[in-house]
C-alpha cells in the first residue's frame, strides 16, 4: 500500500524482501533514500542502515517502527537519539501514515543550504565510525522499556 501511495505521488520505489535483499541492491545502485523498519527478519533495521552506509554514505534514512512503546519513548526523542548515535535521518512511528512518509521524504531530501555537505559529509563519516556497541545499547534499552511496560 505504501508503494502504491510512493508511486503516485511521483517516487520510484524499490523493495526488498530482507536485509540481504537491500545490501545486495544497494552494492549494485545507489539509492536517495532508505525506508527501514526497525524490526526485520534476522537482524535489525539500525544493522541494516549500517550495511546500507557503508556501500552508500550519502544515503538518507528513515526508520519506522511498530515496536517502540510511545508512552515510554518519546518519538522526536527517540528520531534525535537515532540521528545522534546512528545517523538516521528521520523516526517514523508505525503504522505510518502516507503523508507524514511524504513529509519525511521530502525533508531528508530538502535541497541543502550552502556549507549543508559538510555536515552531510560528517554523518556520511560518523555513520561509518559508529560501533555496532551503539545500535547494542539502543536496542538493549528499547527491550528493556518494552518488557517494563509488560510486567
Amino acid at each position: 500500500m505504501l508503494v502504491q501511495a510512493l508511486e503516485r505521488n511521483g517516487h520510484r520505489v524499490e523493495t526488498a524482501a530482507s536485509a540481504a535483499e537491500a545490501t545486495a541492491l544497494a552494492s549494485k545502485k545507489d539509492y536517495d533514500v532508505a525506508i527501514i523498519d526497525y524490526v526485520l527478519p534476522g537482524k535489525r533495521g539500525l544493522d541494516l542502515l549500517q550495511d546500507l552506509r557503508k556501500a552508500q554514505p550519502f544515503l538518507r534514512s528513515i526508520i519506522i517502527s511498530g515496536q517502540i512503546d510511545h508512552d515510554v519513548f518519546d518519538a522526536a526523542d527517540l528520531e534525535r537519539q537515532l540521528k545522534d548515535r546512528i545517523a538516521a535521518d528521520r523516526y517514523l512511528p508505525k503504522p505510518a501514515r502516507i503523508d507524514d512518509l511524504t513529509a519525511a521524504i521530502e525533508a531528508v531530501m530538502a535541497p541543502t543550504t550552502a556549507g549543508d555537505w559538510q555536515t552531510m559529509a560528517a554523518n556520511a563519516v560518523a555513520s561509518q565510525s559508529v560501533k555496532a556497541k551503539e545500535v547494542k545499547e539502543m536496542d538493549q534499552a528499547l527491550r528493556k522499556a518494552k518488557k517494563k511496560r509488560g510486567k
